[in-house]
């Protein structure tokens, strides 16, 4: 039985995937966001193996938990990046805290924080959508009944790993139904 279910995962896995499936798969590099430059390269990953086409399917059928990053946008200009920041911190309600992790709280505060990134290394135009975004609204959930500070922790790990070197404001919302972090 097991040797017919491996033979299957093989199939599935060189139909799924015909690039792994011929072993010549090179991630390709990543940019950083809104530069158009490259960024640092990902690591070659290499033909998917039976094991980790099994592992993928075990992981499905016991229904883990999973992490979705979703970029739900981006902002062209300072009119639409301030909009997503009042939205993320609900008007000032909620916290926002910046790659350096300074905590801002209340309209003053996001507003100083978008008036940082208007008036920093380059200028951002007030309006207009014909141009490159300059700001990319990216979504983090996490599974229902991850603690908050755990969350807080991987968010600032992963913005600080992918973000490195750009400015950027985190905002962790809780629902009833997961954990989210806007960036």
């Amino acid at each position: 039985m097991s040797a017919s279910i491996d033979h299957w995962l093989d199939e599935f896995g060189a139909e799924l995937d015909p690039i792994y499936s011929r072993g010549r798969h090179v991630k390709a590099p990543r940019k950083a966001p809104g530069t158009g430059s490259k960024a640092k390269r990902g690591k070659p990953t290499g033909p998917a193996t039976r094991e980790s086409r099994r592992a993928t399917l075990e992981r499905i059928a016991r229904k883990s938990p999973e992490v979705m990053v979703k970029i739900t946008g981006g902002g062209r200009n300072m009119r639409q990046i301030k909009a997503h920041m009042d939205y993320i911190s609900r008007n000032g309600l909620v916290e926002l805290e910046d790659e350096q992790g300074l905590a801002y709280l209340g309209k003053k505060d996001v507003r100083s924080v978008r008036d940082t990134w208007r008036d920093g290394g380059h200028s951002i135009p007030s309006d207009g959508d014909d141009g490159p975004r300059e700001a990319f609204n990216i979504m983090l959930s996490m599974p229902p009944g991850t603690p908050r500070d755990e969350v807080k922790a991987a968010v600032r790990a992963f913005a600080a790993d992918e973000f490195q070197g750009f400015q950027y404001a985190v905002s962790p919302l809780t629902t009833t139904r997961n954990i989210r972090t806007s960036i």
